[in-house]
């Protein structure tokens, strides 16, 4: 019973993963590599656990192994997220600056120093 019970959970919360990141991410594909890629990690983990350190699973393993694989896959929903759905520029000023007043040093950054006879036999090709 108890082990029934353990199963049905994990399942519902792997469940409940994959829905939220299909509602956050908008795409079944990047949704099902997170998740293959999460479930795993959480077999390696649990494999530790259970047969290498000879763990009992009780109500503590199932708190931790929801926990890892929650915090496993909120950062890779944000990237699954981001590459779905990139930030644009606004569409009224499609060559808008990221910012509006870059500082004048990044374009002084870049120019040849004045009078420098050494830059200009190291570099030949400006």
């Amino acid at each position: 019973e108890a082990l029934g019970s353990a199963w049905r959970v994990c399942l519902l919360i792997i469940l409940a993963v994959v829905l939220s990141g299909l509602i956050y991410t908008m795409d079944f594909e990047i949704m099902g590599c997170l998740v293959a890629i999460a479930v795993v990690a959480c077999i390696l983990l649990l494999f530790f656990m259970l047969c290498i350190f000879q763990w009992q699973f009780g109500p503590w393993q199932l708190i931790v192994s929801a926990l890892f694989l929650t915090y496993t896959i909120e950062p890779a929903f944000h990237i699954g997220r981001d590459f779905v759905l990139p930030a644009s520029l606004p569409a009224s000023e499609p060559d808008a600056p990221l910012c509006d007043d870059p500082p004048a040093r990044t374009t002084e950054m870049f120019k040849k120093p004045e009078g420098d006879k050494d830059l200009e036999q190291a570099a030949p090709f400006q």
